[in-house]
């Protein structure tokens, strides 16, 4: 680490890159073997799975944003409704005479 000038405080991921998924899967043991029992033990996965953990740590995000579009659709909706009637309302003199 010292030799890539890599922050003395730790690094977050490593990249490591196989030339088969056998050498991954015998590769990845070997790493949580060598971190074990350290202050830094190392959680060994495989892209794909890192991916699909960092997109099911984003819980239920997409349901929540269609709830805050929706509120936000309905509340533009009532400040439509709340122009269109103070309109109506400063014209009904003028609806009378018509």
């Amino acid at each position: 680490m010292k030799a890539a000038d890599f922050p003395s405080n730790g690094c977050n991921i490593f990249w490591v890159k196989c030339t088969s998924l056998q050498a991954m899967e015998s590769l990845q043991p070997e790493i949580d073997a060598a971190f074990a029992n350290s202050p830094d033990e190392t959680m060994t996965q495989s892209e794909n799975a890192f991916v699909q953990n960092f997109f099911k740590s984003t819980g239920d995000l997409p349901p929540l944003i269609m709830a805050i579009s929706l509120v936000v659709v309905i509340v533009i909706t009532l400040i439509g409704g709340n122009t269109v009637m103070m309109s109506f309302r400063e014209r009904q003199s003028e609806l009378a005479v018509f």
